[in-house]
């Protein structure tokens, strides 16, 4: 599969676990569902080559709604 694709669907399963992550109260109530954000956020980092530990990339990745197909694929 294409990179750009790969990256298009991960960025939509981030923003819509996170979505449903926060309807259900955050981590402390979901931490199953905490751990899967985890894991894609890192592996979005890891395609770019950027440290899956620093405080300021997570930011990047902290969906409150999820993007429109028009920010996802522009």
């Amino acid at each position: 599969m294409d990179k750009n694709i790969q990256l298009r669907h991960q960025l939509r399963k981030l923003s819509e676990k996170q979505v449903i992550l926060n309807q259900e109260g955050g981590p402390e109530n979901n931490g199953d569902l905490f751990e899967e954000i985890l894991e894609i956020q890192e592996r979005i980092l890891e395609n770019f080559g950027l440290p899956t530990n620093h405080p300021v990339y997570e930011n990047y990745l902290y969906f409150k709604n999820p993007p429109t197909d028009h920010e996802i694929f522009n």
